[in-house]
C-alpha cells in the first residue's frame, strides 16, 4: 500500500531508468534465443564506459535490473561470450546482430543498447532472439522540455531523456547563459548533454524588437541573438515562435506597434500573430548573427501563432523564407470541425489530443515546405502531455494517441516531416504514450496497438492485459468524444479538480470574482495562465457561447460515462495484476481517475456558468430560487469530485504539478478549493438567497 508523497518526490522515479525486472531464474530460453548470464562480458572502446556512454549504461542495466555483473573490457579482449559495441558518432540508427556467443551493436550504440535493454524488459528475462536487424531514427531532432523542472536538467534527467528516445532538449534563453530563473551556465548544460548524445536548442525569449531595415539592425541582431551563441557556440539551434518574435513590421496586414501599444481602432494583429511579408528579412538578420558564431546552428521558425490566418498569406511567407532554416508547425490546432457534433461547429485549440490531426493548417504548411525542400518539423506533444489537463503527467488515452502517432509517421512518409517538438513547457513523462512513440519512431516501424499490447502485458501481467486494453480504449473514446475550448484549457483543465467555482453575481461583501488561486512565489507564471473566473469565449469559426456551452454539457455527459466505464475496466484488471506490479498499476489508475476528476470539474464548471448567467437575469423570485437549488446541487457534486481527487494527489506527487506553474492542483490546492466551496454554500449562496424576494432583509 502506497503512503503519502512529498512534493517533487516523483523526481526519483522519473529518473530511474534501470528498475528491477522480476524474472524466473529457472526459466530457459527458447530454441531461437540466447541467454545472457554472468559468463558474458561487455567489450567496447574505453570512451563508451564513461558517463553517458553505451558501455557504462549496459553494465548498469544488467547490474541494477537483473543483478548480473558483466565485466567491462577493452574491445581487444572481446573473445568468448561478448556484447561488442562499435560506436559511430553522428549516425542516426543502429544495427544489432545476435549470435550464439556474440551480440554486436554498431552505429548509434547509445540507442542500440537501450533498444536491447527494452527488448529484455519486454521478454521479462535476459534472453535475446537470434538474428540481425537494423533500426533507423525516423525523426531528428526529437525535442522536449524538462519533466524535472523548468529549464532544470540534472545528469540523471538527461539520462532519462536519452532512454525515452529523445535526442534534444529545449531551454528558454533570455540572454547569454540566462533563462527563466536567472543565470544558467549554458556551456555546462551543452557539455553535460553531449555526454548523453543530446543536443540543446534555445527557445527564444530574446528581445526581438528590431527593424531589419534600420542602420542599427546588424548590431542589434548581434547583441540580442548573436551574443547567446558567442557565449555558447556548441548549442544545436534556436527556436523562434511568432509571439516571441514581434518586430516593427511594414506588412500592412499587421500592426507595427508592440502588442500593448496599439492605438485605439487599430484592429490588425500584432506582428507575431500574422505571417508578415518581411519576416524573411528579419529572419536573415537573426540567422546572420547566430551563424557568425555557430555556422551549423539550426534556426527553427515556428508558425504557431498565425495558423488560423488565410492560407494564401501563410504559403506566401513560406515561399520566401530563407532556404537554410527549418519550419515548425503545430500538428492539430486551428482545425474547424463542422460535423463532429450534431448541433454546433467546433474549433480545435492548441495542444490537445481530442483531435489527433493532422489539421489543414499543418498540412498546408507541410505542402509548401515540401515544395521548397525546407526541413519540416512538427509540434506533436507526443511526450504525452497536453493542455487537455495541465496537472497530470500524461493524458491517459493511448488509442487516441496511437492515431496521432500513426499520422505523424505518415507525414514523414508523405510530407517529408523529419523533426519533432514533443512537448511545450509542461514537459513529458515516462508512460505508455512516450514509450509507444519511442518504438514507433524507429524504422521499420511497428503497429502502435501491438506496441501498446506489449506494454500492457509487461507492466500489468498477461492475465490483466485484455482488461487494461479495454480501459485504455474506453478512455480514448471518451477523449475523442469532445473538443475543449481555449476557455476550458485556461480554466478548469488548467489545474483540474482544484479549480474553483466562483459565484458570478456580485453581492458585497461576498464578491468572489477577484479570488485567485494561491501560486507558489517561485513559480515562473502566475494568475494570467489560469482564469479563475470561467470566461467562455467566442473564437472565429466556433459556435457562440450560449450554444456551445449547452452542447458541451450534453456531450460531456457521454464523455464522463465512457470514462467511468474505462475506470471500471481498469479496476477489474487490478484484480488480476501480479502482486509485484500492483503498486505501479494502482498509481497509474490514480492518474487516470485524477484526469477524470478534471473532466468532471470542466462539466460542472460549464453547468455552473450557465446557471449563474441565468440567475443574474432571472426576475421571477420562484424561478431564481429554483436556479439556486440547481446551483447548490452542482456545488455538492463538485465537492464530492474534489474529495475523490484529494487522496490521489496525496499519494502521487506527479499530480497537480506543471513546470511553469509548479504545484497548483495538488492536495493543498484541492483542500483550498474545498474551503472555497464551503464558503460558497454556507455564506455567499445563503446570503444571495435572501435577496430573492420583494423586500430583502439582510
Amino acid at each position: 500500500m502506497r503512503g503519502m508523497e512529498k512534493n517533487y518526490e516523483f523526481r526519483a522515479a522519473l529518473d530511474e531508468v534501470h528498475g528491477k525486472i522480476g524474472w524466473d531464474r529457472n526459466e530457459k530460453p527458447l530454441a531461437d534465443e540466447i541467454a545472457i548470464d554472468g559468463s558474458w562480458k561487455i567489450a567496447a572502446p574505453e570512451e563508451l564506459f564513461a558517463q553517458g556512454g553505451a558501455g557504462k549504461d549496459l553494465e548498469d542495466f544488467f547490474r541494477r535490473a537483473l543483478s548480473l555483473f558483466l565485466p567491462c573490457v577493452p574491445e581487444a579482449e572481446k573473445g568468448g561470450k561478448s556484447i561488442v559495441l562499435k560506436h559511430n558518432e553522428g549516425e542516426k540508427g543502429f544495427s544489432i546482430a545476435v549470435e550464439e556467443n556474440t551480440v554486436r551493436i554498431e552505429g548509434d550504440t547509445r540507442r542500440g543498447v537501450i533498444f536491447l535493454e527494452d527488448s529484455i524488459r519486454f521478454r521479462k528475462a535476459p534472453f535475446l532472439k537470434k538474428g540481425a536487424f537494423r533500426k533507423k531514427n525516423l525523426f531528428s531532432p526529437r525535442m522536449v522540455h524538462s519533466a524535472w523542472g523548468l529549464d532544470e536538467y540534472p545528469d540523471s534527467h538527461l539520462n532519462a531523456i536519452l532512454h525515452a528516445g529523445f535526442d534534444s532538449i529545449l531551454v528558454y534563453a533570455k540572454g547569454p547563459s540566462t533563462t527563466t530563473f536567472g543565470h544558467l551556465d549554458f556551456n555546462d548544460l551543452v557539455f553535460r548533454a553531449k555526454k548523453y548524445g543530446i543536443g540543446v536548442y534555445f527557445y527564444s525569449y530574446l528581445d526581438s524588437w528590431i527593424d531589419p531595415d534600420s542602420e542599427k539592425a546588424e548590431s542589434l541582431f548581434d547583441a540580442n541573438f548573436g551574443s547567446v551563441f558567442k557565449d555558447c557556440p556548441g548549442a544545436k539551434g534556436l527556436v523562434i515562435v511568432g509571439e516571441s518574435a514581434c518586430f516593427p513590421t511594414k506588412d500592412p496586414h499587421a500592426s507595427p506597434y508592440r502588442k500593448g501599444e496599439r492605438p485605439l481602432g487599430d484592429q490588425r494583429p500584432a506582428s507575431g500573430w500574422w505571417p508578415c511579408s518581411d519576416y524573411p528579412k528579419w529572419l536573415n538578420g537573426v540567422k546572420k548573427a547566430v551563424r557568425k558564431y555557430d555556422p551549423e546552428a539550426d534556426i527553427v521558425f515556428w508558425s504557431y501563432n498565425w495558423g488560423k490566418e488565410p492560407e494564401e498569406y501563410r504559403r506566401e511567407l513560406i515561399k520566401n523564407l530563407p532556404q537554410d532554416i527549418s519550419l515548425l508547425a503545430t500538428f492539430e490546432m486551428y482545425e474547424v470541425l463542422p460535423d463532429k457534433f450534431p448541433n454546433h461547429q467546433a474549433f480545435v485549440p492548441d495542444y490537445t489530443i481530442t483531435f489527433p490531426g493532422p489539421g489543414k493548417y499543418f498540412s498546408s504548411e507541410a505542402d509548401e515546405a515540401s515544395k521548397r525542400k525546407l526541413p519540416l518539423y512538427a509540434m506533436t506533444n507526443t511526450g504525452g502531455r497536453t493542455w487537455d489537463c495541465g496537472v497530470v503527467p500524461y493524458i491517459p488515452a493511448p488509442m487516441q494517441w496511437a492515431k496521432r502517432l500513426r499520422a505523424v509517421v505518415d507525414s514523414a512518409k508523405n510530407q517529408g516531416l523529419c523533426g519533432l517538438m514533443e512537448s511545450h513547457h509542461f514537459g513529458w513523462h515516462p508512460c505508455m504514450i512516450s514509450e509507444c512513440a519511442k518504438h514507433l519512431f524507429l524504422s521499420p516501424e511497428k503497429d502502435p496497438l501491438a506496441i501498446l499490447r506489449e506494454i500492457a502485458e509487461r507492466d500489468y501481467g498477461n492475465e490483466a492485459a485484455e482488461d487494461v486494453m479495454e480501459a485504455w480504449q474506453k478512455w480514448s473514446e471518451a477523449v475523442d468524444s469532445y473538443i475543449p475550448g481555449f476557455d476550458d484549457q485556461t480554466g478548469p483543465l488548467r489545474n483540474g479538480a482544484a479549480y474553483p467555482l466562483l459565484f458570478r453575481p456580485i453581492l458585497h461583501p461576498h464578491n468572489e470574482r477577484e479570488l485567485h488561486i494561491p501560486f507558489p512565489d517561485y513559480a515562473h507564471v502566475y494568475h494570467y495562465i489560469v482564469n479563475e473566473l470561467y470566461k467562455p469565449e467566442v473564437v472565429y469559426n466556433s459556435a457562440h457561447c450560449g450554444l456551445r456551452m449547452q452542447e458541451d454539457i450534453r456531450i460531456l455527459e457521454t464523455t464522463l460515462k465512457l470514462y467511468e466505464e474505462g475506470v471500471s475496466a481498469m479496476e477489474k484488471a487490478l484484480e488480476k495484476v501480479p502482486e509485484e506490479k500492483k503498486d505501479f498499476a494502482e498509481k497509474e489508475l490514480g492518474v487516470a481517475v485524477f484526469f477524470g476528476c478534471a473532466l468532471r470539474t470542466m462539466y460542472n464548471t460549464k453547468k455552473w456558468w450557465v446557471g449563474n448567467m441565468r440567475l443574474e437575469l432571472e426576475a421571477d423570485f420562484g424561478k431564481a430560487n429554483a436556479l439556486m437549488d440547481e446551483l447548490e446541487k452542482i456545488v455538492e457534486d463538485e465537492y464530492a469530485n474534489a474529495l475523490r481527487a484529494l487522496p490521489l494527489a496525496e499519494k502521487d506527487s506527479r499530480l497537480g504539478w506543471e513546470p511553469r506553474m509548479e504545484y497548483v492542483g495538488d492536495a493543498d490546492h484541492i483542500r483550498w478549493k474545498l474551503k472555497q466551496l464551503d464558503t460558497l454554500r454556507e455564506s455567499t449562496m445563503k446570503a444571495y438567497r435572501k435577496s430573492l424576494c420583494r423586500y430583502p432583509n439582510m
